[in-house]
């Protein structure tokens, strides 16, 4: 199959960009290939975000599995630990968070991050799942922390249409 590349939304110089798609189609590999890019080629550190905690868990200890099992950095060993992504020689790479936290954040700083993937944005009502209380708010002040008001972070909203 061929995954979904989304590489051309860099060429509109968005902040927010929505990725909306069918289950499976590569959205969040694509995302995942393309902060790996990013951090070859200059150093530049992505978020990967989830909702809650709970998601985050399940999800950031092997959410590198398919890359590394399809060999698409072989040249670089990924590796998580509890504090993030590691890549090159053990310099740091991302940082898995969840924005249900985000607010122990601030007061942080990120002048690396240029990239978050929030994955998963979009809910499943029939998982019983609920936006968090003033989800937008919140996750316009985890933005500002990260960002700083340099406008240099550009945000991947990977959700399913359906």
């Amino acid at each position: 199959m061929a995954w979904l590349n989304c590489d051309f939304l860099y060429t509109y110089n968005c902040m927010f960009n929505q990725i909306l798609g069918p289950r499976g189609h590569g959205k969040t590999y694509w995302g995942k290939k393309r902060v790996i890019k990013n951090f070859l080629k200059s150093g530049e550190e992505f978020i990967y975000l989830r909702r809650r905690v709970k998601e985050l868990d399940m999800a950031k200890e092997n959410i590198y599995q398919d890359i590394i099992r399809n060999q698409e950095f072989r040249d670089h060993e990924i590796m998580y630990n509890k504090y993030g992504y590691y890549m090159v020689d053990g310099e740091i790479a991302g940082y898995p968070m969840a924005l249900s936290d985000s607010m122990y954040r601030k007061g942080n700083s990120f002048a690396n991050v240029y990239t978050i993937l929030f994955d998963e944005y979009t809910i499943d009502e029939r998982l019983n799942q609920r936006y968090l209380k003033n989800e937008i708010q919140q996750f316009l002040t985890f933005y500002d922390t990260i960002d700083r008001k340099e406008d240099r972070v550009k945000v991947f909203f990977l959700g399913n249409s359906s």
